[in-house]
């Protein structure tokens, strides 16, 4: 998701797994454009149950560093992104 706000990727590559609402504001977010990928520095899983999962990573890039909170949920029989924020 860094990824693509930063222009790494292209936003069409995530529609699959984000709800509607959560595309359309993600493809709305326009940050600093960055040459290289992320790496992901740290990474906290938490189930909450069979269908539910939430999750914090720390991310740099080459000129900055985000935090990135989302939840997952089991839909359709596919994880899928619930809920999700950036900073």
């Amino acid at each position: 998701m860094v990824e693509v706000v930063t222009g790494v990727r292209t936003s069409h590559q995530l529609r699959r797994w984000l709800l509607p609402d959560l595309y359309a504001a993600l493809i709305e977010v326009h940050l600093t454009p960055c040459a290289r990928g992320t790496t992901p520095i740290h990474v906290r899983v938490c189930t909450i149950d069979a269908q539910h999962t939430e999750a914090a990573v720390i991310v740099a890039t080459a000129t900055r560093t985000y935090a990135l909170a989302l939840r997952l949920e089991e839909y359709r029989g596919r994880w899928m992104t619930t809920a999700l924020e950036l900073a």
